[in-house]
């Protein structure tokens, strides 16, 4: 369950990164739009209303103002030379060096012979 919810916050974060709230936001008021033209036009009519740039209601241009704002940003731009500074990043304690070598023998290539022996006694059972 943990996992599910993990990966659906990691989706949705993703799509709002992406900026598809604003995405959905357009096909809302292209619904609403459409649903008040279908009420006084025949439906041909009423899709080339809604799509007509023209007849754009208002929660379509303050959706298209949020997306010249969004793509003139400066959070969007990337710039190779800025560094990317991680706050909450582990500090390393781990240090390697490069030390001297020990060099192997052979006898440390092969593996101890190992004596095959009885198996132990079980003790013995009383007898009653």
């Amino acid at each position: 369950m943990k996992t599910r919810i993990a990966h659906v916050s990691l989706l949705l974060a993703a799509l709002l990164a992406a900026g598809s709230h604003l995405d959905l936001a357009q096909v809302f008021a292209w619904g609403r739009m459409f649903a008040g033209y279908a009420q006084e036009m025949p439906l041909a009519e009423a899709v080339a209303q809604t799509f007509n740039p023209e007849a754009a209601c208002s929660l379509c241009r303050a959706i298209g103002h949020a997306r010249e704002q969004q793509e003139s940003s400066p959070l969007t731009e990337t710039k190779v030379s800025k560094k990317i500074l991680l706050a909450f990043a582990p500090a390393s304690h781990f240090i390697a060096s490069i030390g001297e070598s020990m060099p192997l023998r052979t006898q440390d290539w092969k593996t101890p012979r190992m004596e095959k022996t009885a198996p132990p006694v079980p003790p013995p059972r009383e007898l009653t």
